[in-house]
C-alpha cells in the first residue's frame, strides 16, 4: 500500500484539476484581446501540464508508472501521433500552437487528451471522482449566477468597468457565446440528475434548485438545438428509469419535466422572444451543406491528413461559395464550420477523424456496459452521470460549431468516462517499475524523465504564449488609444520575443512600420535626406516583418496583402521601378488563398490607379478595369468597385458609363458622402445640375461640415442664378476654413454680382486632382 508522502502528490495533481474545473466556467480576463477564449486555453492548460507533472513525480516516488494497459491507449496514441503530423505538414505554427480562438490545434488538442487521461490517472475510485464532479457543479453553478445577474437581471452596466467592462454588453458571458449557456445549462442538467436520484436533505434541494436555475437558462436563451438536445434526454431518462423497474417520484417526475419543459420552449420560442427575452445578438455560422463542400474541397488535396488543424478559416477563405459575397458576411472569415467534429474532417483528415469517431463510439459503448454492470451505488451513480455527459457531449459536437469551453466539457466528460470505465474494471492499468535492475528500469526512468521534462515545456509554451499576448494587447492599445507608435512597437516586439512564431503579430509589426513609413514621408519638416533615410529604414522593417509573417504562415493571404501594401506605398510615395509589378505579385498570391475575396481584386485595382495617375499608362487603367469588373463579379453589389469602376471610365472619357458605375455605387452606398461626392461631381460635369444638386445637398445632410460638397453646391447655385444661396454656401465654408484664399474671392466676387470663379485661375475646380477645400 502506497504511503502518505506518496498520495501527497497525486492530491495536489487533483487539487490542480479540481481547481480547474471549479474556476473554468469563470475564468476570464480583460489582458488580451481574446478575454474569453484564449484566456481559458492558457489557464487549462497551465493547470492540465502541472497536474501532469505532479502525476509524474507521485509515479516516481511510487516507484513505478502507470499505463493504460488496453488497445483503446494505442489508439489515443496514434491518434495523437495523426494530429501532430497533420499539424507538421500544414506548415504553419497556428497548427501546432493554435491562435487566439483556436481549440483544435495540436497543443490544444493535447492538452484536452492529457486533461482526460489525467482525469482516469488522479481519480482512481468513486470518493475522488465525486469530489471532481461536485468542484465542476460548483463551478458551474457560480457560472449560472453570474449569467442570471449580468444578463437577465443587467446588472453589467451599473457595475461600471468591472472586469474592464467586459460585462457592459448583456450577451456577455464567460464561458462563449449566448447560445454557450444554453449548451452549458444542458451539460449541467444531465450531469445532475442521476445525484438527484439519491441525495437527500439540503444537498437534495441545493442540487435542485441548480438543476431548475440551469433548465430556467436554457429556456431564456431560446436556441432551438438545445432545447431539443434536452427533450430527447428526458425521453433517454424516461425510458432509463422505466428500463431499471425505477418508478419512484423522483425517477419520474424529473424526465417528465425536463420533457414538458422542452415541448413548450419549442413550440412557444416565438412568444418566449417577444415577452420576456432580451434582443440577444445574432449568432451566425455556416450551415452543413456548406461546411461539407469546404472539407471536401480539404480533402481532394489532402485525403489522409486533412489541410492541418485550426485551418478551417484557411479552408473557408479558398473554398467558400460565390453566394456568401451577397451577404453582409462577405468579409468574415469562419473558422469553424457547422459543428466540432464536421470540422475536425477537413482539418485533420479522414484517417484521425475515423480514428477519433471510432473511439468515442467505443467509449461510448463501454459506458453502455459499465452501466449495465454489476456496480456498488455510488458507483453507478458516478457511471449514470458519465454516461450521459459523454453522449450529451457527442451530440454538442455532432451538432454544434462550439467554441473553447464546450470543447473542454466534452473532454472533461471523456476524462470522466475513462475513469469510470477504469473503476469498473473496463480499462486495466499495468505498471511499470523506475527502479528495476537492467535496461528496462532504465529505459522506464528515462521515460519517466522525458515526461517530465515534456510536462515543463509544455507549461513554458502555455505561459509563453500568455505573455506574449498581454504585451500585443498592450500594444496594440497604446497605437489605438494614444497613438503612441513607439510604444506600439516596443510591445509588439517583446510579444515576437515570447511568442516568435506568430504571424499575427509579424503582420501587425509590419503594419505599424508602415503608418511610421508614411508619416516620414509626409513629413516636409525635416531635411530630405534624414527623412529618406528614416524612411528607408521604416520600410525594410515592414517588408521584413511582412515576409516573416508570410514564412510563419503561408496559407493566409492576409499577410501576402500585408507585404502588397508595402510595395503599394512605394508605387504611390516614389514611383519606385518594379513596385508596381512587386505588388501585382503579392496580391496575386493573396488572391491564390482567397479567390472569392473581391477585397483584393479591389488592391490591385487602387495599385494600377495609382501609377496610372502618376505615369498616366494606359495600361495600368486597363488593368486596374479589369480587376474592379472581377472585384464586382465577385460581389455585384460591391459599392466601392463600382465607385472606383466610375474613376476608371470618367479617366478614359467615358462620361455615361462613369456616371452608371457612380449612380450604382450611390445606390448600394446611399450614405456614404464620398460615394455621393464623386457622383454629384460627374454630374456636374455632365452639366446635370439639377442632378448634382440633389446629390450634393444629401452630402450636406449627412455630414454637415463637408465643406467640399458645399463648394460645388455654392457653384450649383451661382450656375442657377441663385446668388443668395450661393452666397450662403460660401459663408458656410468661410467659416469653416477661414484660412482659404479662394473662397474668400469667391465670396467677394458673389457679392460684386460677378460669377463665381470669375477671378479664380484654372483649371476648374472639377477638374483638379485636389479637392477645392482641404
Amino acid at each position: 500500500m502506497e504511503n502518505s508522502k506518496n498520495n501527497v502528490f497525486q492530491s495536489v495533481g487533483q487539487w490542480f484539476l479540481m481547481v480547474l474545473t471549479l474556476a473554468f466556467p469563470l475564468w476570464v480576463l480583460p489582458s488580451t484581446v481574446a478575454p474569453v477564449e484564449f484566456n481559458k486555453s492558457v489557464f487549462t492548460a497551465v493547470l492540465v501540464f502541472l497536474a501532469f507533472i505532479f502525476y509524474l513525480i507521485h509515479s516516481i516516488k511510487k516507484g513505478s508508472l502507470s499505463v493504460l494497459y488496453h488497445w483503446s491507449g494505442i489508439l489515443l496514441g496514434v491518434l495523437v501521433i495523426l494530429w501532430l503530423l497533420s499539424a507538421v505538414f500544414a506548415g504553419y505554427s497556428q497548427a501546432i500552437w493554435g491562435g487566439v480562438l483556436s481549440s483544435s490545434s495540436f497543443f490544444d488538442t493535447l492538452t484536452f487528451f492529457l486533461l482526460a487521461l489525467l482525469i482516469m490517472f488522479l481519480f482512481d475510485d468513486a470518493r475522488s471522482l465525486t469530489k471532481l464532479f461536485f468542484s465542476a457543479g460548483a463551478g458551474l453553478f457560480l457560472y449560472f449566477l453570474s449569467v442570471i445577474f449580468f444578463s437577465v437581471f443587467n446588472f453589467g452596466p451599473s457595475m461600471g468597468n468591472f472586469l474592464g467592462g467586459l460585462f457592459q454588453a448583456r450577451a456577455f458571458n464567460t464561458m462563449g457565446s449566448w447560445n454557450t449557456v444554453a449548451f452549458v445549462a444542458g451539460f449541467f442538467i444531465v450531469m445532475t440528475y442521476p445525484f438527484l436520484l439519491k441525495a437527500y436533505g439540503k444537498f437534495f434541494w441545493a442540487g435542485l434548485f441548480s438543476f431548475f436555475l440551469a433548465l430556467f437558462l436554457v429556456i431564456y436563451v431560446n436556441f432551438i438545438v438545445p432545447i431539443l438536445i434536452v427533450g430527447c434526454f428526458a425521453l433517454l431518462l424516461l425510458s432509463y428509469s422505466i428500463w431499471k423497474k425505477n418508478l419512484s417520484t423522483r425517477a419520474l417526475a424529473i424526465p417528465m419535466i425536463l420533457l414538458l419543459v422542452s415541448v413548450f420552449a419549442y413550440f412557444l420560442s416565438d412568444f418566449n422572444s417577444a415577452t420576456f427575452i432580451f434582443p440577444s445578438p445574432m449568432e451566425v455560422s455556416v450551415n452543413s451543406a456548406t461546411t461539407f463542400d469546404v472539407v471536401s474541397g480539404a480533402l481532394k488535396e489532402n485525403l489522409i491528413f486533412g489541410s492541418g488543424p485550426a485551418s478551417f478559416g484557411f479552408l473557408w477563405d479558398r473554398f467558400k461559395p460565390a453566394e456568401v459575397n451577397k451577404t453582409v458576411f462577405w468579409g468574415i472569415r469562419f473558422t469553424i464550420g457547422s459543428s466540432y467534429l464536421a470540422t475536425l474532417l477537413g482539418e485533420i483528415g479522414l484517417l484521425g477523424w475515423m480514428l477519433l469517431v471510432v473511439f468515442l463510439a467505443f467509449l461510448w459503448f463501454w459506458s453502455i456496459k459499465a452501466l449495465t454492470g454489476n456496480l456498488e451505488e455510488s458507483e453507478s451513480v458516478l457511471a449514470l452521470s458519465a454516461f450521459l455527459l459523454l453522449s450529451y457531449s457527442i451530440m454538442v459536437w455532432a451538432f454544434y460549431a462550439t467554441g473553447y469551453s464546450l470543447v473542454f466539457l466534452g473532454f472533461f466528460a471523456v476524462g470522466i468516462q475513462l475513469a469510470v470505465l477504469r473503476i469498473a474494471g473496463i480499462l486495466r492499468m499495468r505498471e511499470f517499475p523506475l527502479y528495476s535492475a537492467g535496461p528496462k528500469g532504465f529505459i522506464s526512468a528515462l521515460c519517466a524523465v522525458f515526461l517530465i521534462l515534456a510536462g515543463v515545456a509544455g507549461l513554458y509554451a502555455a505561459i509563453s504564449r500568455y505573455t506574449g499576448q498581454i504585451a500585443y494587447a498592450n500594444g496594440v492599445n497604446a497605437f489605438n488609444q494614444s497613438n503612441n507608435i513607439d510604444t506600439a512597437e516596443s510591445n509588439l516586439l517583446l510579444a515576437l520575443k515570447a511568442d516568435g512564431s506568430n504571424d499575427l503579430y509579424m503582420r501587425t509589426l509590419a503594419d505599424l512600420y508602415l503608418v511610421r513609413a508614411r508619416l516620414f514621408l509626409q513629413d516636409r519638416s525635416a531635411p530630405p535626406e534624414l527623412l529618406g533615410s528614416k524612411f528607408k529604414d521604416s520600410l525594410d522593417k515592414a517588408i521584413s516583418s511582412a515576409q516573416n509573417a508570410i514564412k510563419a504562415s503561408p496559407r493566409d493571404f492576409q499577410n501576402y496583402r500585408s507585404l502588397g501594401k508595402m510595395y503599394e506605398l512605394l508605387v504611390v510615395g516614389l514611383n519606385a521601378a518594379g513596385a508596381l509589378d512587386a505588388a501585382e505579385a503579392q496580391y496575386d498570391e493573396a488572391v491564390k488563398h482567397a479567390p472569392k475575396n473581391p477585397l483584393l481584386w479591389r488592391d490591385k485595382a487602387v495599385t494600377y490607379l495609382s501609377d496610372f495617375s502618376l505615369t498616366k499608362s494606359k495600361n495600368s487603367l486597363e488593368q486596374a478595369e479589369k480587376a474592379l469588373l472581377k472585384a464586382v463579379e465577385l460581389k455585384q453589389d460591391y459599392a466601392e468597385g463600382h465607385f472606383l469602376l466610375a474613376q476608371v471610365h470618367d479617366a478614359k472619357g467615358e462620361v455615361e458609363e462613369a456616371t452608371r458605375r457612380g449612380e450604382a455605387a450611390a445606390l448600394l452606398a446611399p450614405n456614404d458622402i464620398g460615394t455621393l461626392f464623386q457622383l454629384g461631381l460627374l454630374y456636374y460635369r455632365s452639366n446635370r445640375l439639377e442632378d448634382a444638386e440633389i446629390v450634393f445637398r444629401r452630402a450636406v445632410e449627412i455630414n454637415d461640415f463637408y465643406s467640399n460638397a458645399r463648394y460645388f453646391l455654392g457653384l450649383i447655385y451661382d450656375r442657377m442664378n441663385r446668388k443668395n444661396d450661393a452666397i450662403a454656401e460660401f459663408e458656410k465654408i468661410a467659416s469653416l476654413n477661414p484660412d482659404n484664399d479662394e473662397v474668400k474671392r469667391i465670396l467677394t466676387n458673389l457679392r460684386e454680382g460677378r460669377k463665381a470663379l470669375n477671378t479664380i485661375p484654372p483649371p476648374a475646380p472639377e477638374r483638379r486632382k485636389e479637392p477645392p477645400v482641404q
